[in-house]
Parts: C-alpha cells; structure tokens; sequence
C-alpha cells in the first residue's frame, strides 16, 4: 500500500526543484546543502526546504550531514556495478513475461521511444537524450505483472537517471544506445524473448564497461564524478 502523500504543494514544488538539480548535475556529488540557505535562495521559510530535503534523502538522493545540513549523495562505482546487476535481473525478468502480461501498444511504444532518442541524440540535446533512454527501460520494465519488481525499477529509475547523464558525457556512447535498444526491440518483435535478454544484456555491460574505461581515465569529465 502506498503512502499517502501529506506534502504541501510548496513542499512538492521544492523536491522537484532540487530534485531535477541533483539529476542533471547542477548540485554535483559531495555538495553541501543547508536548508536555511535553500530557503533564502527560494524566497520561502525553512519548513517546506526541509520537508523535501528529508524526502531526497528517503530516497538516497541526499546523506544527511552533521548540524541538520544534508549533502548530495556521492556516485560510487560499487553502487552503480549494483545498480547494473539489479536492473539486468528484474529487466530480464519483464522481457521473459512479455507472452504473458503484454502491455497494449508494446512495440509501437518502443519503436517511438527509439526514434526520439535517435532525434535527440543527433540534435546533442543531452537531457532528452537520458531521460528518453531511461524511458525505454521503463517501457520494458512495465512488461511485468510483479508489482513489486515494477516497483523497484521506478525507484531505481532517479538513480539510473544520474548514471546515465554520466554516459552521455562519453563519446558515441549514445548512438550505439540507438542500436542496443533497436537490437533488443527486433528481438522482441521477432519473439525471440531470450535473445532480446542477451541483446539487454550486452547492452548494459558495454555500458558499464564504458563508464568503468571513462572512470580510470583522468581527462574525462566523469573521472571525478564517480568515487571508489
């Protein structure tokens, strides 16, 4: 059962503010964040500042620091090779159920999803590009009857979100997303449910093995984005 929401509209207002900050990165890793400071910047009292940076870090966007302030949750590689395990289990698992619980509309969903992400990633335009491919994985994770896996992948998602703007930082990586996703779409329309797995699979460890490469190297921008 899901909570209810109580938060004011201010206070929703707030969380999705700082929220879409941490996301693309204007609030980077490891920055301090004191609620007062937050409030002046808004015009607004503490209380609602507060409300949503206790709900970030609920989240695990934000750590709570020492004097009531809170930090931006650092990115480290151990989470993120997590992350990949988890999503390639309960991605799988959805792809595996399609036969069974198939969402009206699957393939043309999909087919649209990759030519957005086509379209964006010609124009460089780079939060469109994240957000379309993080939007692909979701039309997947929907193939799931399990709510408690389709669950998971939702909450997983604001995570993935920072992930994947790190990997759109990373030269080409994202046209041969294009073709990772158009691979893993070809074989779902072909039903051809474990090679669209294999083709999942592949995708999300040239992913990682590219962050891993853009990580060690200290010229690229995301080398000190992602600690140990």
């Amino acid at each position: 059962m899901k909570k209810t929401d109580n938060t004011s509209p201010l206070s929703n207002e707030v969380y999705n503010t700082l929220k879409q900050k941490i996301l693309d990165f204007n609030l980077v890793p490891g920055q301090l964040l004191m609620v007062q400071e937050q409030a002046n910047e808004m015009g607004i009292s503490r209380t609602p500042v507060r409300e949503a940076m206790v709900r970030l870090r609920e989240e695990g966007m934000l750590t709570e620091a020492t004097g009531g302030k809170f930090r931006v949750s650092q990115i480290t590689w151990s989470f993120i090779k997590d992350l990949f395990d988890a999503r390639l289990i309960l991605e799988s698992h959805s792809i595996r159920h399609i036969e069974k619980y198939r969402p009206e509309n699957l393939l043309e969903d999909l087919r649209q999803s990759i030519e957005a992400l086509r379209g964006y990633v010609e124009n460089d335009q780079v939060y469109e590009s994240f957000v379309e491919d993080n939007h692909f994985h979701q039309i997947i994770a929907s193939c799931s009857d399990n709510l408690i896996i389709r669950d998971w992948l939702e909450k997983l998602g604001a995570h993935q979100l920072r992930i994947r703007f790190l990997a759109v930082q990373i030269p080409g990586r994202m046209e041969y997303t294009v073709k990772e996703h158009h691979d893993i779409y070809t074989a779902i329309r072909k039903e051809e449910y474990e090679l669209a797995v294999e083709k999942l699979k592949l995708h999300l460890v040239t992913s990682l093995e590219e962050l891993d490469r853009n990580r060690k190297n200290p010229m690229s921008i995301i080398s000190n984005l992602i600690k140990e």
